[in-house]
């Protein structure tokens, strides 16, 4: 009693109402933009557990969660129609530059229609190899029309594609100043057909761009078989009060 008279005042603990007051408000009313402020706020500090965590609860209220896209997204977390677009910046490997590079050149022409399209307008310097397969990876280049194996097996090609154009275009500003020769525009490579890849493929890679899982689970089809072995998933376990309690996990 004699440390609360003291460690604790009113003013220090009318704060942290306040505080509580507010944040709960913002959940009950807006539940979409307090959810996607705490998944941006989550992913900028690279805490993916409490990401997935997040991401759970907006399942759990009935919002959805939309994939990153190259033409959609933003660079955080956004709300869309009261459902929750991912940021380019979730995406791993993919820096602040490169975002911003990619949604300053779809702001000035328009959304991208292919791979070649991004490679094109995009600086090499920011876009590279690794770039392009983690946002392939992530699924944020699906609304393209191709297959994410497609896209995966020509990112070599792409590059060198996109560097002849970035050379065709330094040949032209020579040209007109006077020095050097327009060369040809290079025929873009061609687009093999083949099968996307598998779901154990797909989700593996969606987790080694993003963290976690998007478009599905591997344990998925186990659920009613979990439902029965554990009680509540691994995200949760930090709340457990009882140190002594015993655990039981479940994993492919």
């Amino acid at each position: 009693n004699y440390f609360a008279g003291y460690g604790f005042n009113k003013s220090h603990s009318t704060a942290y109402a306040y505080l509580a007051y507010r944040t709960a408000y913002l959940k009950a009313h807006y539940p979409s933009h307090f959810l996607a402020a705490l998944l941006t706020s989550e992913a900028e500090r690279g805490v993916t557990s409490q990401v997935a965590r997040y991401i759970n609860e907006c399942e759990a209220l009935g919002i959805k969660i939309l994939p990153p896209d190259i033409n959609e997204s933003d660079f955080n977390f956004t709300v869309v129609k009261g459902d929750i677009r991912f940021g380019l910046s979730a995406v791993k490997n993919v820096g602040e530059g490169s975002v911003r590079a990619l949604i300053e050149a779809r702001e000035k022409r328009g959304k991208f229609t292919s791979l070649f399209d991004i490679c094109e307008v995009a600086d090499s310097k920011v876009l590279n190899r690794k770039v392009i397969e983690s946002l392939i990876k992530a699924g944020a280049l699906d609304s393209l029309g191709w297959r994410r194996s497609q896209m995966f097996h020509l990112v070599d090609k792409v590059i060198e594609y996109a560097h002849e154009m970035q050379e065709i275009k330094s040949s032209k500003q020579s040209f007109l100043f006077g020095s050097g020769q327009i060369e040809p525009p290079p025929i873009p490579p061609e687009v093999e057909e083949m099968p996307e890849w598998d779901e154990s493929l797909t989700l593996s890679y969606e987790k080694d761009a993003l963290g976690l899982y998007i478009t599905g689970h591997p344990l998925a089809k186990f659920g009613k078989q979990l439902k029965r072995l554990i009680s509540q998933p691994i995200s949760q376990l930090d709340e457990e009060k009882d140190f002594n309690s015993e655990i039981r996990v479940a994993r492919i």
